[in-house]
C-alpha cells in the first residue's frame, strides 16, 4: 500500500498482485446501495504505538435488499489497484470519531489486511477462489 498525494483528496492506494501460477478470483467487498463496502480491514498506528481500526464509509450504508459480492479476477502475475480516500476511512471511538486523513497529519502509520474464508468464496460462487489472509507493509506519510 501507499498513500497517494497526487490530488487534493489524499488516498490510500492498495495493489493486489497474483503471485501464484493460476488464475485467482478475490472477493474485495459487497455491493451496497451507493457503492461497495470493502472486505479490507484498515489500521492506523499512532506515534505512541496504539492501533486503531478504521472503516470505509460505505461500511455504514444501510442495507435493504439484495447484497452481491464484488470480485476481481487476476491472471497469474496480474495486479489490480484500488484507492480509498483518507477522508472516507473513519475510526470510531471515544471521545470522537477521526478520519485517516487527520491521523495521517498526526504522523500515524497505516496497514491494510484482507482475509477471505471458504464461506465468503462459496457465497460469491467463484470458480477459482482465493482463500487466505494478506497483510500489507506498514506505510506512513511525512509532510
Amino acid at each position: 500500500i501507499s498513500v497517494a498525494v497526487d490530488s487534493p483528496d489524499r488516498t490510500l492506494r492498495v495493489v493486489l498482485q497474483n503471485v501464484s501460477p493460476a488464475l485467482q478470483e478475490i472477493v474485495i467487498g459487497y455491493g451496497v446501495g451507493k457503492g461497495v463496502a470493502p472486505s479490507f480491514r484498515f489500521f492506523a498506528t499512532t506515534a505512541d504505538g496504539r492501533e486503531r481500526e478504521g472503516f470505509e464509509i460505505n461500511s455504514f450504508t444501510p442495507i435493504a435488499g439484495l447484497v452481491l459480492p464484488v470480485t476481481i479476477r487476476l491472471d497469474s502475475g496480474a495486479s489490480h489497484e484500488l484507492r480509498f480516500g483518507l477522508k472516507k476511512i473513519i475510526c470510531i471511538g471515544k471521545p470522537w470519531d477521526i478520519t485517516f486523513d487527520v491521523l495521517s497529519r498526526q504522523r500515524c502509520s497505516f496497514h491494510v489486511s484482507l482475509e477471505i474464508d471458504s464461506k465468503s468464496a462459496q457465497w460469491a460462487a467463484l470458480s477459482h477462489p482465493w482463500i487466505g489472509k494478506a497483510n500489507s507493509a506498514v506505510v506512513s506519510l511525512s509532510e
